[in-house]
């Protein structure tokens, strides 16, 4: 069951970081070449306005927050499991001390 456990918390962690890298990527490539929706699609919803554009780059941004947010959770909560299993190598004697 704990094994289960660690699997599935590995796994949320790997998918949260994987998500929040490519929000990153897109976030970043909204921010400096606004018109590649235009370029890869046929359309142009906002007219070369910009305001789509600056729309995603809000998402992007806050999706982007989001899922390191929740990788760093599901990575500190893995970690204090560990640690308070105690199969850290660096601790010894349980005080922390080495």
């Amino acid at each position: 069951m704990r094994f289960q456990k660690d699997k599935q918390t590995a796994f949320s962690f790997w998918l949260n970081v994987g998500l929040a890298v490519l929000s990153t990527a897109l976030f970043a490539l909204t921010l400096f070449s606004r018109d590649w929706i235009e370029e890869i699609l046929p359309v142009d919803p906002d007219r070369h306005s910009g305001s789509l554009e600056w729309l995603i780059v809000g998402a992007l941004f806050i999706a982007m927050a989001a899922f390191s947010t929740r990788a760093w959770s599901k990575w500190r909560n893995g970690a204090l499991r560990r640690l308070s299993d105690g199969n850290h190598p660096q601790i010894q004697d349980g005080k922390g001390s080495v």
